[in-house]
This record gives C-alpha cells, sequence and structure tokens, in this order.
C-alpha cells in the first residue's frame, strides 16, 4: 500500500497553507487524498468507495499527491512539500 509520509504541521501558517493547497485542487483530487489520508483508508477500500478498479484508484491517488505537493511548493509551503515523500509499504 502506497502511504503519504510527512508529520502533521504545527505551525498555524503551515496548516493555513495545506487547507488552502486541498481547497485549489479539483474535488476529485481531495476527494481521494482525504479518504486515504483522513480515513485511512486502502487503494483496494477507496477503489470500493469510488467504485473503481484498485488500479485506478492508485493512479488517481499517486496525482493528487503529486499536484498537492506542487501547490505547496508554489503557494509559499516549500518546507512541508519537502516533506511530502511517497513510500510502499
Amino acid at each position: 500500500m502506497r502511504r503519504l509520509a510527512t508529520s502533521a504541521p504545527s505551525d498555524p501558517v503551515e496548516i493555513v497553507a495545506v487547507r488552502l493547497a486541498l481547497a485549489r485542487l479539483p474535488r476529485s483530487d481531495r476527494e481521494v487524498l482525504l479518504l486515504s489520508e483522513w480515513e485511512d483508508l486502502s487503494a483496494k477500500e477507496i477503489a470500493q468507495v469510488l467504485g473503481c478498479s484498485v488500479s485506478a484508484a492508485s493512479v488517481r491517488l499517486h496525482r493528487a499527491r503529486r499536484r498537492i505537493k506542487v501547490l505547496l511548493a508554489t503557494h509559499g509551503a516549500s518546507s512541508l512539500s519537502t516533506e511530502v515523500e511517497v513510500y510502499d509499504s
């Protein structure tokens, strides 16, 4: 399963940056990120919720993570974007 490795931001500015980045994402990206990171669902579980294949859910999650990383890097939260790493577990 692919997970997002990052520490939760504690600085109020960083928290706002993450919230703004999430708000700037398309709804489908927010949905898959929140299912993965907030609800702690696996790709298989996300696929069931979204009614798609596990492969499609994994690709959507990978792309959403890449997009939020770019947003964080370009909107003043570069310290956060460098902490965002995808790893296999």
